[in-house]
């Protein structure tokens, strides 16, 4: 049986985590009919070999195969498990060979891999006495390059280590140890990939860098938060057709609802008196000024909200939290 400590770990490496990867889209297409065949003959009579007229066409060819077989052997690699290691690596090593959309195919990839292994990895965070020895040498804000240097059990420091490799950071909810996904190692790789896989790379890596919530707090400035809402607003209206929309349609729901209602341990409005945080007050008023708060968007429904919150002086009614349901909804 899982130990409450430990649900309270997956829990949270939940929420940090993705939950989805769409499955590689095969773009191939069967050559289609006798005109095809027509077309090619007639070509061909302007030369034997066509490849001396159009050389540039010829080496994005093969340069475009050259590409797919990468996919095909990084894909082979992922297969085995343990190997994530061994696929940074293979990035590092082509990264400049691949075209954009095969750069982003092996990301995401890449990504499934973490969130596959990451069960695993975490149980052996709880067997034995990992805990305890972690606990032993860990400094507030340590990074796992710290507690590498800091472990002196071989098994602790390997796990560490392959931990580190595999693209993971240490998560410490609630006193307890374990990995999750670091997207800023994937975000290296932004310049190589697609739009929309690198701006999806940089608002994961965003929470890599500082979560927007820890142990049910809210630990970003309100400021902040806004920030990465319309950041993965920004993501939905202009990539509709990513494979990573669902995962950012996530993120913007919780963004939006953290907005909205605060976080557990830091709510919007006090349990006390119900009046709003001075400071997300401030931060809100500001964010709404002016013509940024356009319709239809999340900071144009938060200009309704701040009005009508206004009304009370801030305070939440019967009538506000009203509103602020039909606007989360």
């Amino acid at each position: 049986m899982i130990s409450t400590s430990k649900k309270a770990m997956l829990a949270a490496i939940a929420v940090c985590s993705v939950l989805l990867l769409s499955a590689c889209t095969n773009n191939s297409s069967a050559p289609n009919s006798n005109t095809e065949a027509v077309q090619e003959n007639s070509q061909n009579q302007s030369g034997e070999n066509q490849n001396s007229t159009n050389p540039d066409h010829s080496s994005d060819s093969d340069n475009t195969a050259a590409s797919e077989q990468l996919v095909s052997e990084f894909q082979s690699l992922l297969e085995q498990d343990g190997k994530l290691p061994e696929a940074f690596d293979f990035l590092d090593k082509h990264a400049d060979q691949l075209k954009p959309e095969h750069a982003s195919q092996m990301l995401l990839a890449l990504e499934d891999a973490q969130i596959k292994e990451l069960q695993s990895l975490l149980d052996r965070y709880f067997s034995g006495n990992n805990q305890e020895q972690i606990a032993g040498i860990y400094e507030i804000g340590d990074s796992l390059e710290e507690l590498i240097h800091k472990a002196k059990d071989a098994d602790l420091k390997a796990m560490l280590q392959e931990t580190l490799d595999s693209g993971y950071q240490l998560n410490t909810t609630e006193g307890m140890f374990g990995p999750e996904l670091d997207y800023r190692r994937t975000a290296q790789y932004s310049d190589i990939a697609t739009e929309d896989t690198a701006a999806y790379l940089k608002l994961k890596s965003a929470e890599s860098e500082q979560a927007s919530q820890r142990d049910a707090a809210l630990v970003i400035p309100w400021e902040e938060l806004l920030k990465r809402a319309a950041a993965a607003e920004d993501f939905l209206n202009n990539y509709p057709d990513s494979s990573s929309k669902e995962d950012v349609a996530a993120m913007f729901s919780n963004y939006k609802n953290t907005v909205f209602l605060g976080a557990n341990n830091t709510p919007l409005f006090a349990y006390e008196n119900k009046v709003m945080d001075e400071e997300a007050r401030k931060a809100y008023t500001d964010a709404v000024a002016g013509d940024a708060a356009a319709e239809g968007t999340l900071l144009g429904d938060l200009k309704k909200f701040m009005d009508e919150a206004a009304k009370s002086n801030y305070k939440l009614t019967d009538s506000l939290e009203q509103f602020r349901d039909q606007l989360i909804k």
